[in-house]
């Protein structure tokens, strides 16, 4: 079957590899749509500008994915062949210190491969015999590429609930790639004043659509625009979704006395200029998301799906759709160029 591979130099081509066979416990599905995480991007990006060394191809997995079960496992019983699907968000056993402990997405209990990988014409998925599943029917009137932003959907539902937002608390985001034009999605269901901060005009444009404000920041200072914007105060709430450290400082200043961060952007290079002394006088909060929580309705249904339907969160605002011999392109354009969310479609 077809899998997207990354060469040494950092260029997306298609290779080819078996196809997946399944167990009784998992269900085989012909991928339709996956959408480019930042993560990945993060992995393209290091081969390319040379951080990171590769010596042979190595496949891309993918995790945003929906499509169709073609075969299905002799111990499944929820689903069939021909049932459309997606990953909201990762199994987890319910059992585990972590569940305990309310969090699911940090699950340690469930070692079986969860997935193969969405990156694919064909990714095979574990069903766990108790617990907690990740995958979903997609409801009738969704797209399969809508449906692929299911899993960065709930994350950015997850995000936006631990923030705890007020009606009239200015909320600043900074980084309008993908998740967070899903945040500032999201908050537009709040009665806040939402500020979108990056340094793309295309990217602000899309997220215009739901921002009170806006700001390119590599043509003002965010911070002061900030300030502005709230008559000196400061951002009730911020959301950090880039991950370097000129955003976190921006971000830690553009806050109030008192006011709550949202560490969404993976911050993994050390800091040089990141002063703790400033939270501390700041009394900042800080409030990690990582990653996609089971967020399930009362009727049994993941919260996105009804996000969907309601036109709260709308995928196909925020994302371009590009044919898998097109991968590379999708990949170059959301690292450097206009694409806030890129989904790769396999039929």
């Amino acid at each position: 079957m077809k899998r997207l591979f990354i060469n040494s130099s950092g260029d997306i081509g298609i290779g080819e590899e078996p196809e997946p066979r399944i167990d009784s416990y998992e269900v085989l599905i012909k991928v339709k749509a996956c959408s480019i995480c930042g993560g990945d991007i993060k992995i393209y990006k290091s081969v390319r500008e040379k951080i990171r060394e590769i010596d042979t191809p190595f496949p891309l997995k993918g995790h945003e994915w929906s499509g169709e079960i073609v075969e299905v496992g002799s111990k499944i019983t929820d689903f069939k062949i021909g049932d459309r699907v997606a990953r909201c968000f990762a199994n987890y056993c319910g059992f585990c210190i972590n569940c305990r402990l309310g969090m699911p997405n940090f699950c340690i209990g469930i070692e079986h491969e969860e997935h193969s990988g969405g990156f694919a014409e064909f990714v095979k998925f574990y069903i766990p015999p108790s617990g907690g599943r990740g995958l979903y029917k997609i409801p009738e009137g969704i797209s399969y590429e809508e449906a692929a932003l299911a899993e960065p959907g709930t994350c950015a539902i997850g995000a936006v609930l631990k923030a705890n937002v007020n009606p009239g608390d200015f909320v600043a985001v900074i980084g309008l790639g993908g998740l967070g034009q899903l945040i500032t999605q999201r908050l537009s269901a709040y009665g806040g004043y939402t500020i979108g901060i990056d340094i793309n005009e295309n990217k602000l444009a899309r997220a215009s659509k739901w921002c009170k404000y806006v700001i390119n920041s590599s043509l003002e200072d965010p911070v002061e625009k900030v300030k502005e914007i709230t008559q000196g105060v400061g951002a009730d709430i911020v959301f950090e979704v880039v991950g370097i450290e000129t955003t976190w400082i921006q971000a830690i200043e553009m806050l109030r006395m008192g006011g709550r961060l949202i560490m969404v952007g993976v911050f993994t290079e050390p800091t040089k200029r990141f002063v703790l002394d400033r939270i501390f006088r700041k009394n900042i909060t800080i409030i990690p998301s990582k990653g996609p929580s089971p967020l399930i309705t009362p009727q049994g249904e993941p919260l996105i799906w009804r996000d969907l339907r309601d036109g709260i969160i709308k995928p196909s605002l925020i994302y371009d759709v590009f044919p898998v011999e097109r991968a590379n392109e999708a990949f170059y354009k959301q690292a450097y160029g206009d694409v806030a969310k890129g989904v790769i479609k396999f039929d």
